[in-house]
């Protein structure tokens, strides 16, 4: 499994990161690790990219296809205009988790 994959956040709202001003892509690297979320369902949360929803009741066990199985989505088009790109993380069931971060223009 890619290094990615083998650490996680977990329990945040969001994540910021100063950028200059543009149009970026976001990739978002996702993979359930954690043994207590054993089935689809049990982790279910979205994801806004500049106040935008990305990606709703998204269930990372689900879209892989089990535990331990990478998922990739990419955002196009998160316009920065006040120098800050914003990636807000929504509950639904259980804490959101994310392994990684891309962010290119």
């Amino acid at each position: 499994m890619p290094r990615v994959y083998l650490t996680e956040r977990y329990m945040m709202d969001n994540d910021t990161f100063a950028l200059p001003n543009g149009t970026y892509t976001v990739r978002l690297h996702f993979c359930e690790t954690y043994e207590g979320v054993t089935a689809a369902g049990e982790r279910v949360f979205s994801v806004q990219v500049q106040g935008k929803e990305a990606l709703k009741d998204f269930d990372v066990f689900k879209e892989g296809g089990g535990f331990g199985k990478p998922v990739v989505k990419t955002i196009a088009g998160g316009a920065v205009t006040d120098g800050k790109l914003v990636i807000q993380f929504v509950p639904n069931v259980q804490a959101p988790e994310i392994n990684g971060i891309e962010i290119l223009q």
